[in-house]
């Protein structure tokens, strides 16, 4: 489903290939939010319960999601710029998510950078090359006209993306209500502030590069953490990722809103 939003997006002209990366400026990000900022998380909340502090860092470490573009294009925010941060993300975290990790929590926590890059591999560079090749004999004619409708795809595809993590998220929340509460607590003040650092990290251009930077950090790729905490983690990391994505859901428009006001001052 992610692959089919990203293949989507990129068959419905969400990025300007025409333009060259700015390769400094996604560098920066990736220096300054993806490695400085998990760094700093983990000085800060190394002494709380591992349940909390872990994902939290795990959280912060991942890329942006392969929805992160579509939605951005729906709240007002650059899509070509999501995209581009999106894949240089999703690059560079097959070595700094590995890295961050083996010298946070050891050895016995080493995420796998082959398991990293095989994952984006079949979800990023499948759907882009597929995009790319159906663009290339359609003609930019038709891509034109499939633009309108690629909204509406993108729209169907995230629904249901949140609709299948809500039912994952129902049976743990429900098991251990307090401990829910906590954790949904702590997701409530992680999501603004992921998404405000990143404004001030990257020092945004204009309103919609504020919103950009805001959402791709608010949807970051739950899967893969879900799929690192799963194989390498205790199952209270799963349920705090879980958690993550209640205040994620119901509050696009909301984090939307919170950027362009901090942009404007």
């Amino acid at each position: 489903m992610v692959a089919g939003i990203i293949f989507n997006g990129f068959l419905t002209r969400q990025v300007d290939t025409d333009q060259r990366p700015e390769l400094r400026r996604l560098a920066a990000n990736i220096v300054l939010v993806k490695i400085l900022f998990p760094i700093v998380l983990y000085t800060a909340t190394r002494s709380l319960d591992p349940d909390i502090s872990l994902p939290l860092v795990l959280l912060a470490a991942i890329p942006a999601a392969g929805v992160s573009p579509s939605l951005i294009r729906l709240l007002g925010g650059d899509s070509g710029l999501a995209t581009k941060i999106l894949l240089s993300e999703s690059i560079a975290s097959c070595c700094t998510v590995p890295l961050l990790f083996s010298f946070f929590y050891g050895t016995e926590h080493a995420v796998s950078s082959f398991e990293l890059a095989r994952y984006f591999f079949l979800v990023l560079v499948i759907p882009l090359i597929l995009a790319w090749a159906i663009r290339k004999v359609v003609g930019p004619k038709t891509v034109v006209t499939l633009a309108p409708w690629g909204s509406v795809v993108s729209v169907a595809l995230i629904v249901t993306l949140v609709a299948a993590i809500a039912g994952k998220i129902s049976p743990a929340l429900i098991a251990e209500p307090m401990k829910s509460l906590i954790l949904v607590a702590v997701a409530c003040i992680a999501v603004p502030l992921f998404g405000l650092i990143s404004i001030f990290a990257n020092r945004p251009k204009s309103q919609a590069e504020a919103i950009t930077f805001m959402i791709k950090n608010n949807y970051i790729n739950i899967g893969l953490g879900l799929g690192i905490a799963a194989s390498y983690f205790s199952p209270g990391v799963s349920m705090a990722l879980l958690a993550y994505v209640i205040p994620v859901n119901l509050l696009p428009r909301t984090m939307a809103k919170l950027a362009a006001r901090v942009s404007s001052k």
